[in-house]
C-alpha cells in the first residue's frame, strides 16, 4: 500500500539522531542505508542505536550496534 513512511535513527536516550526517510513511498521493496552521521553531518559515537520505521499500517523498531 502506498503511503507516508518515516524511517529515523535514535540514540539510547531516545533522542533523534538522523532522518533517513520522511516522505511518501510507493508500494514495493526499498533500501536505505545510514552512514553513521547525525543531522549535523558529524559521525556518531560507537554504541547502540535504534532504527524506527513507521508506515500508515505498522511500526517496527530494531536495535543496531554502530562500531567505528
Amino acid at each position: 500500500i502506498d503511503g507516508h513512511v518515516s524511517l529515523k535513527v535514535y540514540d539510547i536516550r531516545g533522542q533523534e539522531i538522523a532522518t533517513l526517510v520522511d516522505a511518501f513511498q510507493s508500494n514495493g521493496y526499498h533500501q536505505f542505508s545510514w552512514s553513521g552521521l547525525n543531522e549535523d553531518g558529524q559521525t556518531v559515537s560507537t554504541g547502540i542505536y535504534f532504527c524506527r520505521l513507521i508506515t500508515e499500517s505498522s511500526e517496527h523498531t530494531i536495535k543496531m550496534l554502530f562500531l567505528r
